[in-house]
């Protein structure tokens, strides 16, 4: 099997040849391909699908030269399965770091080693490569049994990272997310379902310190006023299996303590009692807040973070992940009592492109609210809950206008039965309405016929013909403006 091989190097030629010289397989496994500079090495990966990139940090003997940096996210923007080899003379751990935090799978000091070593190590990048695509594919099939709909590179990422962990039962996890992003459901997948094993929830963010050590590890009868029965702690109660910590930043100095010595010796007393009792469970945390920057500030202890941070899985918001959107909406109208119900493509694209501050709880609950409240076959813009409008301070029929105007600029879908010339008048007012509402800056009259390339006397007699008021496309441009996420600009 032929693999695809990239050297970016200021002198990658000669390092091709001394590879191929120190391995045998380097020269019978991979087709070579060389770049000598940044400029070559973009136009490269544009154009090649490559198993593996070898990148220099420097491209000239300037000390200060650091393109390679800049190039290690492009690559694997473009080539987001290829394994990426760092081959570099500079040895620190700031650069090794900022590697890594940029996308780098593997990070070579030429100083450590010969070209045979490094040969060597480029063949077992393709194993760590097809291992990987292994794990992606695991998790894929994770996505699909638990109803995920995944279709970003991020969201394959974090499933990825969620079979792993799914398999591993002693690996404790932090989930990091805004809210609405779908944190309980990732650690749910992680720790529900597993034969024998409970999952147990535990909100931080309400734990007082008077109630710590009764949470966590319960109580025996009279153990304290009110303490009528014993009770099982959620340590107990997870015994086997996953306790998931939601907002576990929230934790207090106390309770942070208290969990650590649990995690550290396995065992505890409840309150009250007397008979020392053993846990071996798994935790997970959730937090929308950055624990290292709580532990740099003194919120968070490092060694608790040590502790249960075995895998780090982030969930990006939606808004950075727009191409999960579609799948979303068309997967949660599947599961609805209207399955048959489709949508306007000026509703698609403003759902899109609209920012989503709640995120996927947020997307879910509008697309429900829409479908659930429609007697119609097609969803369009005027639809949309009373918030959307409320919250630019847009009415629901202005809105729908502009949606109407959207959806006509873009398919101009000429109502059937018209005459001739009655279908040239509507296209005309609908590419003039569109226009109006794109233009940037207070709309008049001469900026409007300026950019239809219109003397003004003859764009007032058209404007007049066809019914169209300059003010009240104005307001409709300015609601359009006013609204976060509305149709973008399509007009080059």
């Amino acid at each position: 099997m032929s693999y695809k091989l990239l050297i970016a190097d200021d002198d990658a030629d000669f390092m091709a040849d001394l590879l191929k010289i120190s391995g045998e397989q380097i020269g019978e496994w991979f087709d070579i391909d060389t770049a000598e500079t940044p400029e070559q090495c973009r136009q490269l990966v544009k154009e090649n699908n490559y198993d593996v990139v070898i990148l220099d940090i420097r491209f000239s003997l300037n000390p200060y030269d650091q393109r390679g940096l800049e190039l290690i996210p492009e690559i694997k923007a473009k080539l987001p399965e290829a394994y990426l080899i760092m081959l570099t003379g500079i040895d620190d751990n700031e650069t090794m770091a900022k590697c890594r935090e940029l996308g780098a799978n593997s990070y070579i000091f030429k100083g450590d080693h010969g070209f045979e070593d490094i040969a060597g190590k480029i063949v077992k990048a393709i194993g760590r490569k097809n291992s990987y695509e292994e794990e992606v594919r695991e998790g894929e099939k994770l996505a699909a049994s638990v109803g995920a709909v995944i279709a970003s590179d991020k969201m394959k990422e974090v499933f990825t990272k969620a079979a792993k962990a799914r398999k591993s039962p002693n690996l404790n996890c932090i989930i990091l997310g805004p809210s609405g992003s779908g944190k309980e459901f990732i650690a749910k997948v992680i720790g529900e379902g597993i034969e024998g094993a409970p999952f147990i929830k535990m909100n931080c963010a309400t734990l007082q310190d008077t109630l710590v050590e009764s949470e966590f590890f319960g109580h025996e009868k009279g153990s304290f006023t009110g303490a009528t029965s014993a009770q099982k702690g959620k340590l107990e109660l997870a015994d086997g299996g996953t306790l998931f910590l939601d907002e576990i930043a929230c934790l207090t100095p106390k309770a942070q303590a208290t969990l650590l010595r649990v995690l550290e010796t396995g065992d505890y007393y409840r309150t009250g009692g007397q008979t020392e009792r053993k846990v071996k469970i798994r935790i997970v945390g959730a937090t929308n807040e950055d624990l290292r920057q709580k532990i740099a500030e003194g919120g968070f202890r490092e060694d608790l973070f040590r502790r249960i941070c075995g895998e780090y899985i982030e969930v990006s918001p939606l808004c950075e992940r727009p191409e999960d959107i579609q799948p979303i909406i068309h997967y949660v109208i599947s599961k609805s009592s209207k399955p048959h119900v489709r949508l306007d493509p000026a509703l698609l694209r403003f759902l899109t492109r609209y920012s989503w501050p709640g995120n996927v709880r947020e997307l879910i609950t509008t697309i429900k609210y829409m479908v659930d409240n429609t007697m119609q076959s097609e969803l369009e813009i005027g639809d949309l809950p009373k918030y959307f409008t409320v919250q630019a301070g847009i009415d629901a029929s202005t809105l729908r206008t502009i949606g109407r105007a959207e959806g006509r600029f873009h398919s101009l879908n000429v109502p059937y039965g018209l005459t001739l010339d009655e279908a040239h008048k509507f296209c005309m007012k609908s590419y003039i309405e569109a226009t109006g509402i794109r233009v940037k800056g207070k709309l008049t009259t001469r900026k409007l016929a300026d950019m239809l390339h219109l003397p003004k006397t003859n764009f007032l007699r058209r404007m007049k013909k066809l019914n169209i008021d300059v003010d009240q496309l104005e307001s409709m441009r300015k609601a359009r403006k006013q609204h976060e996420g509305n149709f973008e600009e399509t007009i080059q």
